[in-house]
C-alpha cells in the first residue's frame, strides 16, 4: 500500500480509485481538485484509533524495556495533550515534522480547521486514553471479520495491556 505519500501521489495521477489518508492530506488534495472523503471512520465508531502502540512480550521481560514502555506512552501523552490544548503547539510540530514542505509550511488558514477536526470531532488526541481499552476495541472486530481481515476470534483482555499506560498515567499525574 505504500506510505501515505505514496497513496496521496497515486489518487493525484488516477492510478488508484482511493486511498486511505490522514485528515490533513485529504484536506490539501480537495484544494487540488475533485476529491471527497468517502468514510470518515470517526462517525461510524464511538471511538477511531488510527494509530495504537504495539511491542512483543518478550521484549517487555526485560525491566530496562519496561520502563522504556513506560516513558514512550508518557511522551505520548504529553504530547496528545499539548496538541489537544494548543493550536500554536501544533502548528509547530506540523512545520518541524510534517512530510511534505507543502504541509510544513500550511497557514493558519488551512491548519487551524484541520487541528478543530482531529481535536473536536475526532478526538485523535486523547488525554488520558480511557478509550483505548478491550471493549472499545471489540466493537470494531464485526468491521474486520466483514472485510476478511480476521478470522476467528481474538481474546482482546489478553492483547491489551494496559499496565503501562496506567503507569504513565499515575507518572503524569
Amino acid at each position: 500500500m505504500g506510505s501515505s505519500g505514496d497513496r496521496a501521489r497515486a489518487l493525484l495521477a488516477g492510478r488508484v480509485d482511493a486511498v486511505p489518508m490522514h485528515v490533513e492530506q485529504a484536506a490539501q488534495l480537495a484544494q487540488k481538485g475533485n476529491f471527497q472523503i468517502l468514510v470518515r471512520p470517526w462517525q461510524e465508531y464511538d471511538n477511531w484509533f488510527s494509530a495504537v502502540v504495539m511491542t512483543t512480550g518478550a521484549w517487555l521481560k526485560d525491566d530496562a524495556n519496561k520502563a522504556a514502555a513506560v516513558a514512550v506512552l508518557k511522551s505520548i501523552l504529553t504530547s496528545f495533550r499539548q496538541t489537544d490544548d494548543d493550536y500554536a503547539w501544533y502548528k509547530s510540530q506540523v512545520a518541524e515534522y510534517a512530510s511534505s514542505k507543502e504541509l510544513k509550511g500550511a497557514d493558519d488558514a488551512f491548519l487551524k480547521p484541520v487541528w478543530s477536526t482531529l481535536t473536536t470531532e475526532i478526538k485523535a488526541f486523547p488525554k488520558t486514553m480511557d478509550e483505548l481499552n478491550a471493549d472499545q476495541f471489540a466493537k470494531v472486530i464485526p468491521a474486520y471479520k466483514e472485510a476478511g481481515a480476521l478470522k476467528g476470534t481474538v481474546d482482546l483482555g489478553k492483547l491489551i495491556d494496559r499496565a503501562y499506560l496506567e503507569q504513565a498515567l499515575k507518572e503524569l499525574g
